[in-house]
């Protein structure tokens, strides 16, 4: 988590200096509260876009939930198990001001009706409004995926969410052999 410590500290200076010039705009029989309600904000900030930056790149943190079922050979789970996406929904909204991390959790069901309690889904979302942004998902392991957006312009957006695949069905490893098999057009050449 190195790079987790350097982003705080350089996002430190950047809120000292927005926590600074928001409250020379406060009406003084406002300001304990609104300052306090503030950094909480400064500080939610600062720890979610660590946490969005840092995951583009940690691909650990990524396969976490499909390392036992990546092998190329391996059958998937029980097919009963693949997640509905018509049945699963949205829940715990926390929608911000622009400018502020927005967030919500999606509730993976089971074909069957059931709440997913597992991970493994590959969940695409879309934020459309006055701006247009990817959003950001997690794979809490447990059935949820919290979603972290940032719009940036004031305005109604809404979602398009996509499920790409279930049961880490779209992470396989290739066989060991792959690149020695060849291509189509030459079968006994080797790639490497």
């Amino acid at each position: 988590m190195p790079h987790f410590s350097r982003c705080i500290s350089l996002l430190t200076d950047l809120s000292k200096v927005v926590l600074f010039l928001l409250v020379l705009h406060v009406q003084s029989k406002h300001k304990a509260k609104f300052v306090t309600c503030l950094k909480k904000d400064i500080i939610d900030f600062k720890s979610t876009w660590c946490k969005v930056r840092t995951a583009r790149y940690d691909w650990k943190r990524i396969l976490a939930p499909c390392l036992s079922f990546a092998a190329w050979n391996k059958n998937c789970l029980n097919a009963n198990l693949h997640t509905d996406a018509k049945k699963s929904f949205i829940k715990n909204k926390h929608i911000k001001a622009a400018g502020f991390f927005s967030r919500f959790l999606i509730q993976s069901v089971l074909l069957n009706g059931t709440r997913k309690t597992f991970g493994g889904d590959s969940w695409r979302v879309y934020i459309h409004g006055p701006s247009t942004m990817s959003a950001q998902v997690f794979d809490k392991n447990d059935g949820t995926y919290e979603i972290v957006f940032l719009p940036l312009e004031p305005g109604n957006y809404e979602a398009t969410i996509l499920l790409d695949y279930s049961l880490c069905n779209g992470l396989k490893d290739p066989p060991y052999d792959w690149f020695r098999r060849g291509t189509y057009h030459m079968p006994n050449k080797y790639l490497l």
